[in-house]
């Protein structure tokens, strides 16, 4: 069986998508209707897709998607930063 090669070209993948600096928060919470969450520590930069969806890069360099099924958003900024940046 022919093996398949997966490459993503992140440099260009990103490239054309604007993403903010949230490096002020410390860490953010999502919460759905089910109770659940999801919560990404140190985030860094956020884009905000057509769909709703948020992409996350952490200060650990993963990336994380949101779906926009979210229902509860919150989060803690480091001392004398701005809550809100956008």
């Amino acid at each position: 069986m022919a093996e398949i090669e997966c490459r993503v070209d992140f440099e260009n993948y990103y490239k054309n998508k604007e993403f903010t600096d949230i490096s002020s928060e410390q860490y953010r919470v999502y919460v759905f209707a089910n109770e659940e969450k999801v919560k990404i520590d140190k985030p860094q930069w956020l884009n905000v897709s057509p769909s709703g969806g948020h992409r996350i890069i952490d200060a650990s360099g993963f990336s994380h998607y949101i779906p926009c099924r979210w229902i509860h958003l919150y989060w803690l900024v480091y001392e004398d930063a701005f809550y809100f940046v956008r």
